[in-house]
């Protein structure tokens, strides 16, 4: 079988040296950002790094299990496979189970996962990792997710990474920083939100990704995250948290959510100056960090809030319908509401 791999034997696997290619690996949507960790072990700066991937060239109708690291350029040409990338590895099934796995190995039962490719001898998923103490995660490196399969039948290998790179930002208040946002939502537990600084997002990659939470994901991580995602995000079903660079003039436009099955869009909220809902919350030059972030309500639950508001100060609300078949039940609950 022909194609741009690095063929080893399985006792091999972790001893060679080599030039891995990212040809097998098609970036589907990489964030450009993530947050940076410091030197310590007992930070709380970390976030998931999710990103999605189509991995090609491989053995039809085969299942695989695989690694994934965080590699940065010299892993890529020089070191070997042994001590190549770094970071604690998470795995997102269509299924729904996540799995949160340290010290991954092809050869240790439980420290790696499976994926089984198509008719095609393809296979496109959610990946994901959660970075260490490891300088390859500090401020202002970039790393490149780094795949590392072995067939199960077949014992077809495959090394390579991703070539779109991801480029760590420390949480703070200058304009080289980043500031968390968090907040809740009405989208499916175990889907994704995908930030952007565009409000249309085609052949655009994403600031930053996150993931809505149900009350079986994140407990793994959750000691090593910044103190609200600790507190208010985790475990709670329908929050979310991702980041923002501070330097963004135009702020975040377009928040995405996406299915975990298939990656496809679910529904998108866009706001055009930066300045999200009633309660106009910026995002514009952001400078709060970790500490001041922002919160934001899904746009149904501010525009509750506002009316709530108008209404207590003996405000009016014009209620339109505007669909022909909107417009009976419009006119009854504007009734209904005095």
């Amino acid at each position: 079988m022909k194609k741009i791999l690095l063929l080893l034997g399985v006792v091999m696997l972790g001893q060679v040296q080599a030039q891995v290619t990212s040809s097998q690996i098609g970036p589907v949507l990489v964030p450009k950002y993530a947050g940076a960790t410091k030197s310590s072990s007992g930070d709380t700066t970390r976030t998931p790094i999710i990103f999605r991937v189509r991995i090609n060239g491989l053995k039809p109708n085969e299942k695989y299990k695989y690694i994934t690291k965080g590699s940065d350029t010299t892993d890529l040409k020089t070191r070997a496979l042994s001590t190549a990338g770094a970071g604690n590895m998470i795995t997102f099934n269509s299924n729904g189970t996540f799995k949160y796995i340290s010290s991954q190995s092809l050869s240790t039962a439980g420290k790696n996962d499976t994926f089984e490719t198509n008719l095609m001898g393809e296979y496109e998923g959610w990946f994901g990792l959660i970075n260490t103490s490891n300088t390859r995660f500090a401020a202002g490196k970039t790393i490149y997710p780094l795949f590392v399969a072995l067939g199960l039948t077949s014992n077809d290998t495959l090394i390579g990474y991703c070539a779109d790179g991801i480029t760590f930002m420390d949480y703070g208040t200058a304009s080289t920083n980043a500031t968390l946002v968090w907040g809740s939502s009405q989208a499916v537990g175990k889907s994704f939100v995908a930030l952007y600084d565009v409000t249309n997002s085609a052949g655009v990659r994403p600031l930053s990704i996150g993931l809505v939470e149900n009350s079986a994901v994140s407990a793994g991580w959750k000691s090593l995250t910044p103190t609200a995602v600790k507190n208010k995000v985790i475990g709670v079903t329908g929050m979310w948290s991702a980041f923002i660079p501070n330097n963004l003039s135009g702020g975040l436009k377009r928040i995405e959510n996406l299915n975990l099955s298939n990656g496809f869009l679910a529904y998108a909220n866009n706001d055009g100056d930066g300045v999200w809902g009633p309660s106009k919350k910026s995002t514009v030059n952001a400078s709060g960090g970790a500490g001041s972030h922002i919160y934001l309500l899904p746009m149904f639950q501010e525009a509750a809030k506002f009316v709530r508001q108008l209404t207590a100060r003996r405000g009016t609300v014009l209620m339109v319908g505007t669909k022909r078949q909107a417009r009976d039940t419009v006119a009854t609950e504007a009734q209904r509401a005095g």
